[in-house]
Parts: C-alpha cells; sequence; structure tokens
C-alpha cells in the first residue's frame, strides 16, 4: 500500500533518504552503495567487488548512512526502512537546493562575515527573520519559505517569482540556488564533489 501512496513515498523519500544530500560529494554514492547492497542480499564482500572499493570503504559509507539518516542497513528493521525508501525513491522525485544567500555580518570578535553557515537555513526555511534584516537575507527567506510550502501543498516546490525547480538526477545535477534571485545550477561545485567521490 505504501508504494502506491504517492504522498507517502515522497514523504518516506525525504525524511529517511533526504540527509544523506547534506554528506560531501552528495547523496549519490551512499545511494548507489545501498542499491548496490540491497542487490547483493547485504553481503559487504560482494558489494565491495561489485562497486570495486574496499570492504572498509563499503563499512565506511554505511556507518555513515547511519550517521546521516538515523538508519543502519546491518540492523534488521532500519535495514527495511532503507530499502523501502530506495524502492520508492524510483517513483518520488527529489529536489537538491544550496542555500547561497551569503551574510554579510560580521562575526563578533573577527573580521570575517557570517556568509552562509551550516544550519543558517533552519530559520530561513521559517521566514524566521526581523524585519530589521538586511533586505537580502529577507528576499531570501520570503523565497525559501514559499518554496518549502508549495512542496509541502503541491509535492513539487513552486514559488512565484523564483524559476521552475526541476527533480535532481544524477545526469545534470539541477540544484536551486537560493539567494534573493534564484537561480538553477547545474552540478555546482563539481570539483569538491569528484574530489570526495575518489577519497571514497
Amino acid at each position: 500500500m505504501l508504494l502506491r501512496d504517492r504522498d507517502a513515498m515522497t514523504d518516506l523519500v525525504t525524511t529517511v533518504l533526504g540527509p544523506l544530500t547534506t554528506a560531501r560529494g552528495g547523496a549519490e554514492p551512499y545511494l548507489e552503495t545501498l542499491t548496490v547492497l540491497f542487490d547483493n542480499q547485504g553481503n559487504h564482500t560482494a558489494t565491495a567487488r561489485q562497486m570495486h572499493l574496499s570492504v572498509r570503504a563499503i563499512t565506511y559509507r554505511l556507518d555513515r548512512i547511519r550517521d546521516l539518516t538515523g538508519y543502519h542497513p546491518g540492523e534488521p528493521t532500519q535495514r527495511f526502512t532503507l530499502q523501502t525508501a530506495k524502492a520508492a525513491q524510483h517513483a518520488a522525485p527529489v529536489f537538491m537546493y544550496q542555500l547561497a544567500y551569503q551574510d554579510p555580518t560580521v562575526v563578533p570578535g573577527t573580521g570575517f562575515p557570517l556568509g552562509s553557515p551550516h544550519a543558517s537555513d533552519i530559520p530561513t526555511k521559517f521566514a524566521n527573520v526581523g524585519v530589521d534584516q538586511l533586505p537580502g537575507k529577507r528576499a531570501t527567506a520570503r523565497h525559501m519559505s514559499a518554496l518549502w510550502a508549495g512542496f509541502a501543498h503541491y509535492g513539487h516546490p513552486t514559488a512565484r517569482g523564483v524559476p521552475k525547480w526541476p527533480a535532481y538526477t544524477p545526469k545534470d545535477r539541477a540544484t536551486m540556488w537560493i539567494d534573493p534571485d534564484c537561480r538553477i545550477a547545474y552540478d555546482p561545485d563539481k570539483e569538491e564533489r569528484l574530489f570526495w567521490q575518489r577519497r571514497d
């Protein structure tokens, strides 16, 4: 029943697999590892052989999946959740974004601007910024919160005054660049992504 309910599928994929998009190098290496692991009935050696990686690299990736999602493929109940989410992923689109707004506010005691630090998207996506904030920051928050509301309402992130947001695929890696003037970037930070993929 779950795999026939599109809303449930989208929610499952977003909740379970969504955190993998925050990994350095992106979610793709971890999603591919899960696919091959499940195809090999959880056998690490067979998975490593098929992916041309060491068993140690596979173990590292599985531990990272646990750290990022809270689910470990080695634990039967958690493995089932991951398998179900992977099965649902084929029918549910994934949307990638980067919070690109660079806050120029100087960090106290330094000469460095705040920029776009980790977790700064949390108040931004809820438009929880004061009227005393810079216009660029307020505009970014309006865009981001509207996109999230559009996703909740339509199952696809959409907002007035923002470009159409295509689903992310490994082929083009379309990413919404969220700032006062949102745009779609294709495979941003490619060099960094390839660097981390080679390290795996």
